[in-house]
């Protein structure tokens, strides 16, 4: 027996200014403001596994296993440029065991990635 629910949550702020001290003088006299898109996401989900064990002459139906599983994803991405791109992330997983034989898991990853793409 399976079941298995999803919500998703989208966010977009346009033209979030964001001042710079890392630009080159070259390309701006004084500090350089940088307008770009932000979008910020988190998933939600829910996992039910259960393996029932069925015992057809006995009329007998056991749980035999299985797992609950819960999942938080954030993420937020931020264009610095046409090729910089910033990605802060957070992704939360729990599991508990249906039978009591079993230990709870928790898996946490957190952190950012910087993307250049060297095309067009």
């Amino acid at each position: 027996h399976n079941c298995f629910a999803s919500c998703s949550l989208d966010y977009l702020n346009l033209n979030l200014s964001q001042k710079s001290r890392f630009s080159l003088p070259e390309l701006c006299r004084s500090h350089c403001i940088l307008k770009s898109d932000i979008n910020i996401k988190a998933d939600f989900s829910l996992r039910k596994n259960n393996t029932i064990v069925r015992y057809l002459d006995y009329n007998n139906n056991q749980l035999g296993g299985g797992q609950d599983m819960w999942s938080i994803i954030f993420t937020a991405d931020y264009s610095f440029s046409k090729n910089m791109t910033a990605i802060l992330y957070y992704d939360h997983q729990f599991s508990q065991a249906v039978i009591s034989t079993s230990f709870p898991i928790t898996n946490i990853r957190a952190g950012f990635t910087l993307r250049y793409n060297f095309g067009n």
